[in-house]
């Protein structure tokens, strides 16, 4: 998936849409067109459609083929050599084959930026990329406002994160640091629900604590986790770590 496959899924797309051999699978272009405008109108995220982009590349293959068996004979090796060569100069923007800083040199290199997919990202590093970092350090942070918990609030405390990362990242490292799991009201967190927590001490990781001190009793600023240089976990610009009562 690069810029230089649009062609072949786009001709895809005509493909079942007007040809006759196509006609067989059109339902797949209505499903693409469908669930295109649906996202447009929603403002859905540009990842959202990446399931339906395989269909359509291989309808654009079987396209070509019938189009080189005939005239443009030239045109395959031609294509073939064009997305072979941009696999290449993008690879290292969508897998971790550079350093963070040797990314960012490169992006400028090529002058090129990964679009972004969430509106609260800031760091410089593209989202796959820069989400890939700072996670067991963000545990070990709130592994030590845990220890430095009385023992009776530690047996009451429970851990609450604002996003799955950031609790998928204290349910897998958590462990470690004898932390428990994570609370979260996030997608499918919020299906599994508060457990046995009571309700008396939280742990909140956020970027401030504005709506903690309208939710509870008392709150107590414990410290923030650093992440590397230019960049910030999860969707905050730094996560704070709050004891609320």
């Amino acid at each position: 998936m690069n810029p230089a496959i649009f062609p072949v899924w786009f001709g895809g797309l005509i493909w079942l849409l007007v040809s006759h051999e196509g006609g067989r699978y059109r339902v797949i272009a209505f499903t693409y067109l469908i669930a295109f405008t649906e996202f447009v109108v929603m403002h859905g995220k540009n990842y959202y459609l990446a399931p339906a982009y395989p269909t359509l590349i291989a309808a654009g293959g079987v396209a070509f083929e019938r189009i080189f068996a005939l005239r443009f004979r030239w045109l395959k090796p031609a294509i073939a050599f064009l997305v072979l060569v941009s696999a290449v100069v993008f690879a290292p923007v969508v897998l971790p084959i550079l350093s963070p800083e040797k990314l960012l040199a490169y992006m400028r290199a090529i002058h090129f930026e990964v679009p972004r997919t969430e509106t609260s990202h800031t760091a410089a590093l593209p989202q796959l990329y820069a989400d890939q970092f700072g996670w067991e350090e963000m545990v070990r942070s709130v592994a030590r406002v845990y220890a430095s918990l009385p023992a009776n609030e530690q047996k009451l405390a429970a851990i609450f994160c604002q996003n799955y990362g950031e609790a998928g990242a204290i349910d897998f490292f958590g462990p470690k640091y004898g932390l428990l799991p994570a609370l979260s009201g996030h997608q499918n967190y919020f299906y599994w629900g508060p457990g046995n927590y009571t309700g008396e001490i939280l742990i909140v990781l956020d970027d401030d604590a504005t709506e903690e001190r309208e939710q509870f009793r008392s709150v107590e600023d414990r410290g923030w986790s650093k992440a590397v240089p230019g960049r910030c976990l999860g969707n905050s610009d730094c996560i704070f770590s709050f004891v609320a009562t």
